[in-house]
């Protein structure tokens, strides 16, 4: 089930999920990056973030979302480990695309590693399509039209 974040529950367990679900993608491109709950904190406090609860109420997803020059930007999306395949993330998605038409937004753009197979099929599957290589940040910047 989608719900908007609420930050005094929902926090703690979205944090967990970037630590677990993020982080180490990241760590692999990057081996310096840190982790500074502040500064997730505060991306978190700009734009908005729906989390996906099971039938027992614990987030097992969560999609982070900012709109920018008429565009909605996917900024992080993660599913735990034991629940990736089961459409959650698929579901996150399809979410955020109808927030970016409720909302009249021109398009939904993101960024993802150009090592992450996994990703960019999940992406193309939905719809999106590559428009550029970003080579200072290792990235394709994927979009499609709302």
């Amino acid at each position: 089930m989608i719900s908007k974040r609420k930050p005094t529950i929902d926090d703690s367990k979205i944090i967990q999920l970037i630590r677990d679900e993020l982080l180490p993608l990241a760590i692999r491109r990057f081996p310096n990056t840190q982790f500074h709950r502040d500064e997730l904190m505060q991306r978190l406090s700009i734009g908005t973030t729906y989390v996906w609860k099971d039938r027992v109420g614990h987030i097992v997803g969560f999609i982070h979302l900012f709109i920018q020059n008429q565009m909605l930007w996917l900024d992080m999306i993660a599913v735990h480990k034991r629940q990736q395949g089961k459409g959650i993330g698929h579901k996150l998605v399809q979410h955020a695309i109808l927030y970016g038409k409720a909302t009249r937004l021109d398009a939904i753009s993101l960024y993802v590693d150009k090592s992450n197979n996994k990703a960019i099929k999940f992406y193309k599957a939905l719809g999106f399509r590559s428009i550029q290589y970003h080579p200072h940040i290792y990235c394709y910047e994927f979009s499609k039209r709302l």
